[in-house]
C-alpha cells in the first residue's frame, strides 16, 4: 500500500466503487435471452412485430435468424445495431408488385436473402460501411423491393437465392 500510495483506500472504498460501477453497466446493457438457432419451422412467422404485411425486425448485441413468410409482403423495417442478422425472404410473396424495406445498421452485418426472380433497387446508403449483392437476379422487373436506409460501420449483403 506504501509503495503505491493507496494507503487511504480500504476494501470497503473498492467494493463500493464496484458495486455502483455494475449497476451503472446493468442500466446500459440490459440482459437479452440468448436466442437459439433451430430448424425453419414450416409457415412461421418471427418477426418481432407483424400488421397487415408490415415487418418489423429488430437486433442488439447479437445474432438473429429470421424468415418472412407472407402472402402478401409490403414493408419490412429492419433495425441492426452490433450485431449480426440474416433475414429470408423466400417465402413472401408480394402481391401488389411492389414493396419496401428500410434498413437501419449500425456496427453490424445483416444478409438478406431474396428469392432470385425478385428485382431488388439499393436506394440505401452506406456510411463507412458497405452494401453489397452476391449471386445474379434473373428478374424479369416484377415483383420489385426497394431498399432504403443507411448502413453505418457495418455491411449488408443482398443475396439471391
Amino acid at each position: 500500500d506504501r509503495f503505491l500510495g493507496i494507503e487511504a483506500l480500504t476494501p470497503w472504498t473498492v467494493l463500493g466503487a464496484a458495486a455502483f460501477g455494475s449497476i451503472g453497466l446493468s442500466f446500459l446493457f440490459k440482459k437479452t435471452p440468448q436466442s437459439h438457432i433451430y430448424p425453419r419451422p414450416a409457415h412461421v412467422n418471427n418477426a418481432d412485430n407483424i400488421s397487415q404485411g408490415v415487418f418489423t425486425f429488430s437486433n442488439s448485441f447479437g445474432e438473429s435468424v429470421k424468415y418472412v413468410n407472407s402472402d402478401d409482403f409490403i414493408q419490412a423495417d429492419i433495425s441492426n445495431a452490433f450485431g449480426d442478422s440474416k433475414i429470408y425472404f423466400d417465402d413472401a410473396i408480394i402481391q401488389n408488385g411492389e414493396a419496401h424495406i428500410n434498413l437501419n445498421v449500425k456496427f453490424g452485418n445483416i444478409n438478406l436473402f431474396f428469392p432470385n426472380t425478385w428485382n431488388v433497387i439499393n436506394q440505401a446508403t452506406a456510411s463507412l460501411g458497405e452494401i453489397r449483392e452476391n449471386n445474379r437476379s434473373s428478374s424479369n422487373g416484377s415483383p420489385t423491393v426497394i431498399l432504403t436506409g443507411q448502413v453505418t460501420f457495418g455491411c449488408a449483403t443482398i443475396t439471391y437465392i
